[in-house]
């Protein structure tokens, strides 16, 4: 098994090509971008400002050009596809 600071890495650097994929896909389609808490997170921090600020998509949702860097390592939180990202539409009215 992987040491702590080898699967830190992993998980690490797993999130982030995930995070540069659904950004680069969402950048294409004109959506915007969720920020999701983890299931895990049981402690306030940024993460939460950022699941929660609305960017003018919404709560959580941010162009895909705008999205807030991970701020820690071992961060959990994920990133999905969000809401079209229409002209003068804004998609939490």
């Amino acid at each position: 098994m992987a040491s702590a600071p080898a699967r830190r890495l992993m998980l690490n650097e797993s999130r982030e090509a995930h995070a540069l994929s659904v950004r680069s896909t969402a950048a294409k389609a004109l959506e915007t971008v969720q920020w999701l808490l983890s299931p895990d997170h049981d402690e306030r921090d940024e993460c939460d400002g950022f699941a929660h600020a609305d960017s003018g998509y919404g709560p959580g949702h941010y162009a895909p050009w705008a999205v807030p860097a991970f701020p820690h390592v071992g961060c959990r939180c994920m990133l999905r596809r969000g809401a079209p990202m229409l002209p003068g539409v804004h998609p939490s009215r």
